[in-house]
């Protein structure tokens, strides 16, 4: 009878360590503005000790410490912050920083940057399974396939796309396999103006050439490049975008190591703002 006493008594406390281990709180660093997007649409802002310089520095983000460029992370400054987990992209890094984190036992959770709906909806899943957050996820996949059938029905099939880096001295133009830049053009249902791969610069009288339908201008949404880009390069009124008042700032912080969910509502955003607008032909 002593014996199964005493065995019951192990038993509870081992149930009970399972249970303290369980409730102890997560502590979050974020790599990756579409992480920090993902981790506060899934509840858990308030589990975020420090997020890297691209994540939004506003609301309840706005003390938090920031870690510097997801490819090049501090070992000895994250490990000062006591986190629990290490949340971006396969582009986190160095290799070597990663290897001491993991062996202080912080847990790594690298997604594989998203370039379509598909991949991001599974990074979405992928996160919420890694962070307990299976119930939370629900309302954001209920979201994800409202906003996919939205963008869907106010496809710009038919626009030609410019998506522009802003550079001295000219353009970046994102062209085809410009992953982010595509990707987002890809979530317009647009045609890409660029017949080249990759970002390349471009003038203006190249620009003019092309006649794009709507001008999509990375950047910080608190300095409208867009706006800035107009008036400095009035020329762009006469392109077709300009004409419809199709010049538009979208943010670049979405689109950081591809598709976040932030850049489904930019992409929302701007298909909603062009229709029912339709090119004349080209």
């Amino acid at each position: 009878m002593r014996i199964l006493e005493m065995i019951a008594g192990l038993s509870m406390g081992v149930m009970l360590t399972i249970q303290v281990q369980a409730a102890e709180p997560k502590r979050l660093v974020s790599a990756d503005a579409g992480a920090t997007n993902m981790i506060v649409a899934l509840g858990l802002a308030d589990s975020l000790v420090a997020v890297d310089v691209t994540s939004p520095a506003s609301g309840d983000l706005a003390e938090l410490p920031r870690i510097g460029y997801h490819r090049n992370l501090s070992a000895e400054g994250l490990l000062s912050l006591s986190p629990t987990h290490l949340v971006g992209t396969d582009h986190m890094g160095p290799d070597t920083t990663l290897s001491v984190l993991e062996g202080a036992g912080v847990e790594l959770i690298r997604l594989p940057a998203a370039y379509s709906l598909p991949a991001l909806k599974s990074n979405l899943q992928a996160m919420a399974e890694a962070l307990g957050r299976e119930a939370q996820a629900q309302s954001l996949l209920d979201r994800f396939a409202a906003q996919t059938a939205e963008l869907q029905t106010h496809s710009l099939k038919g626009n030609k796309v410019a998506f522009i880096l802003s550079a001295r001295g000219g353009f970046r133009l994102a062209g085809a396999g410009s992953n982010a830049g595509q990707a987002m053009i890809d979530l317009l249902g647009a045609d890409n103006v660029a017949d080249f791969e990759n970002y390349r610069s471009v003038s203006m009288e190249s620009l003019l050439a092309m006649e794009p339908d709507v001008i999509l201008v990375a950047g910080e949404m608190s300095s409208d490049p867009a706006a800035a880009l107009l008036e400095n390069q009035p020329l762009l009124a006469h392109t077709p975008a300009g004409k419809a008042g199709h010049i538009f700032t979208v943010d670049g912080a979405t689109l950081v190591a591809g598709l976040s969910l932030a850049a489904l509502d930019e992409a929302e955003r701007v298909a909603n703002a062009v229709q029912p607008s339709r090119p004349s032909g080209h």
